[in-house]
């Protein structure tokens, strides 16, 4: 969380808060694919786009065969909703666990970010200035990206 949004959150100045850090790890071996074209996943969901979705979570696997992995190497994390079993939920497994540290492959599955209303509610509150609904989803997202990389 950035130090200006816990500030606002306590009420303090943000002088008040010390900010300790980690080394960043090294991402060289790091591959991040973008697949366009499947909408935002979130959580209403045509049965089209579940068609779609299980063809693709399946050509992936395929890939990552290709690649000398096994079908245990690669885990998932998808909403709650619509997780296969086996994979991990956002905003549970996807920060702060050992879950998939020995995975060779991790696929997130749709946009990953929390209830909009509540998001907006709390962005005009913390800021107090005009609301932009972009900045907001693309802050969060990032945010909760960057939590998934980070995983262990």
């Amino acid at each position: 969380m950035p130090v200006e949004n816990l500030s606002l959150k306590l009420g303090v100045p943000t002088e008040h808060i010390l900010v300790l850090e980690t080394e960043i790890p090294d991402y060289s071996n790091l591959e991040i694919v973008h697949i366009n074209d499947m909408g935002v996943l979130g959580c209403d969901r045509r049965e089209s786009q579940l068609v779609r979705l299980e063809s693709m979570r399946e050509a992936l696997v395929k890939l990552e065969l290709k690649k000398g992995f096994v079908e245990e190497d690669v885990g998932f994390i998808e909403r709650k909703a619509f997780a296969w079993e086996g994979d991990g939920y956002h905003f549970r497994d996807s920060r702060g666990i050992n879950r998939f540290s020995e995975k060779k492959a991790l696929i997130s599955i749709g946009a990953p970010y929390s209830n909009i209303g509540e998001s907006i509610a709390e962005y005009v509150l913390l800021k107090k200035d005009k609301y932009s609904r972009e900045e907001n989803r693309r802050t969060i997202s990032n945010q909760l990206l960057l939590q998934v990389l980070n995983l262990p």
